[in-house]
């Protein structure tokens, strides 16, 4: 259950604002006021010339060069309502690249990164698959004249 002020208290709050107003509308009118205000404004319109800032902005530079450089093809997928981002990278089987990538785009990015394993579970096609036996499935032994002793 909320408690509600009383009246009085609202009303005396409302005249300290309206007083702290007034008086902040004098100081800003003032010369004073307007040096004050003046400075504020070109200090927070100056460049930041702190070391570790500029470190930081020309790592993240630095990064997103790297990165660019890993990507040759950016696709847009539409698959029923939803789009969908993905990449293509220099060396799309250098899985930990891929890993690396992922991981500077999710933090220049903040974005939650998600891993998507290959869903084909057997042998991948590159290699080089198993021969399969030759058969002797319904013919005997003797009517396989090139092949003797077996």
């Amino acid at each position: 259950m909320s408690k509600r002020r009383p009246r009085h208290v609202d009303t005396e709050r409302q005249a300290a604002l309206e007083k702290l107003g007034e008086l902040y509308l004098e100081f800003a009118s003032s010369p004073e006021g307007q040096n004050y205000l003046e400075a504020q404004q070109i200090a927070l319109v100056a460049p930041r010339n702190d070391p570790d800032y500029l470190k930081a902005i020309m790592a993240r530079d630095k990064e997103r060069e790297g990165v660019a450089s890993e990507i040759t093809h950016v696709h847009h997928v539409v698959e029923g309502a939803k789009n969908y981002l993905a990449l293509t990278l220099r060396n799309d089987r250098d899985h930990a690249k891929a890993r690396q990538i992922a991981g500077i785009l999710q933090r220049h990015y903040e974005a939650e990164l998600r891993y998507h394993k290959d869903g084909d579970t057997g042998e991948p096609a590159d290699y080089e698959q198993p021969k399969t036996p030759r058969h002797d499935f319904g013919r005997e032994k003797r009517s396989l004249g090139n092949r003797r002793g077996k």
